[in-house]
């Protein structure tokens, strides 16, 4: 009788596949800046955070991760950060730290396989959680610092830009991040036409800032 031999497994990993730029790539590219730039933004706002680093290394990382990895990267982790510095209005030698930590944990826990356990432990509801209280956070520094601060026209704004998050919600044709994105840049760009202040536009380049104590 002849022995049944075990197929054999291949150690080859997968051809990536090419770069893309067809409407489902563009779509995923849009609705993951509608939820990036707000938080990018949010931060430099709230802290002394360099825009030009902060916009830059963004844009860098992002192409790196499309060229090698052929996706985006979902990096929850730091947009828990974002919301975190939002909220606390922390300094940048802070963040500098945090970032410096995180990536040294997420490495290591790459390295040494840990990431599966670590996915099957913790139950989603606790993630879910997180999220969660993250987006209160937030929510609460909106109510905070400019609608309840302002005129009727916040209280507005506030009320269509929480019509269209519930009324797009799961939508992957029209993410809701985007509607929301575009009725910021517009109301922003009426408020600066009306005010007194102006505000200079220069090509500012990146510079060198180092972490202290």
């Amino acid at each position: 009788m002849a022995a049944v031999q075990a197929p054999e497994t291949s150690t080859e990993r997968p051809p990536r596949p090419p770069i893309r730029f067809d409407r489902n790539e563009w779509a995923g590219a849009i609705g993951d800046l509608g939820t990036d730039l707000p938080l990018l933004v949010g931060m430099i706002l709230a802290t002394d955070l360099q825009p030009a680093n902060v916009l830059t290394m963004f844009g860098v990382m992002q192409i790196l991760t499309g060229v090698v990895y052929r996706l985006p990267m979902p990096v929850q982790p730091l947009k828990a950060i974002a919301a975190i510095v939002i909220a606390g209005k922390v300094s940048s030698s802070l963040i500098f730290g945090a970032g410096l930590a995180l990536g040294i944990c997420v490495l290591l826990l790459a390295v040494l396989g840990l990431l599966d356990w670590f996915g099957k432990v913790v139950p989603k509801c606790v993630v879910r959680g997180i999220q969660v209280g993250l987006g209160l956070q937030l929510a609460n520094v909106a109510l905070k610092e400019f609608v309840l601060v302002g005129a009727w026209t916040n209280y507005a704004l506030a009320a269509v830009g929480a019509f269209v998050a519930l009324a797009l919600l799961g939508n992957r044709r029209l993410p809701a991040g985007l509607i929301l994105l575009v009725i910021g840049v517009l109301v922003g760009g009426v408020a600066l036409t009306q005010s007194s202040d102006t505000v200079p536009f220069r090509f500012h380049l990146p510079t060198w800032q180092t972490p202290s104590a």
